[in-house]
């Protein structure tokens, strides 16, 4: 029962904080308004939510998807309801790149519970390639000067995050040394998909 009770408050956080997305885009200012226009936030939300409902492997993929998906829709409902039009091309494209990272991330949980050090490590990769990826394409990408600090902050916060927990979670030279291996080639991953997805929105 409490279980349960932490999946449907999960899933209601996730409606909350896409709704509140919609008016903080439009009230954050500068480079902080990022913070509202980009992904990795609702990520690293949604993964804390799968965390807090101590769900893991499949429900815990499931939950991410259900969460992000959340995010996406109340984002969504809460513009609309501003009077803003939006494009089913768009909240379908987002369902489906919620469907991807949520389940992704919601999986890393997971694994970021797991008594091996490897499985850890593993975990630990998502978030912080998509703070690195997301960084990086916001700051190269964009062609605004503005949200250059915030993608540079992201690039640093990813990276001092696969460092430190490299260094708490490895337990080996071997893993020590992959692991950044490991990250450094997910968010290039990631990036190179992030550039396909922006060049499909923009065509």
């Amino acid at each position: 029962m409490i279980g349960g009770m932490r999946v449907l408050v999960a899933v209601v956080a996730g409606l909350v904080v896409g709704g509140l997305t919609s008016p903080l885009q439009t009230v954050l200012p500068g480079g902080v308004g990022s913070l509202a226009n980009s992904g990795a936030p609702w990520v690293l939300v949604a993964m804390a939510l799968v965390y807090w409902a101590r769900t893991t492997g499949i429900r815990g993929a499931v939950l991410g998807f259900g969460t992000l998906a959340a995010e996406v829709l109340g984002y969504y409902a809460v513009s609309i309801l501003r009077g803003f039009d939006q494009s089913v091309f768009y909240i379908v494209f987002w369902l489906v790149a919620a469907l991807l990272f949520g389940a992704v991330g919601g999986y890393a949980v997971g694994l970021l519970r797991s008594d091996q050090a490897a499985r850890r490590l593993a975990g630990l990769a998502v978030p912080t390639a998509v703070l690195v990826s997301e960084g990086v394409s916001i700051a190269w990408l964009t062609g605004n000067r503005e949200h250059i600090p915030y993608g540079i902050g992201s690039i640093i916060i990813g990276a001092v995050i696969g460092v430190i927990g490299t260094m708490r979670l490895g337990e080996t030279a071997t893993q020590r040394i992959l692991a950044p291996l490991g990250m450094i080639l997910l968010s290039a991953v990631l990036f190179a998909g992030m550039a396909t997805a922006g060049s499909v929105i923009l065509g």
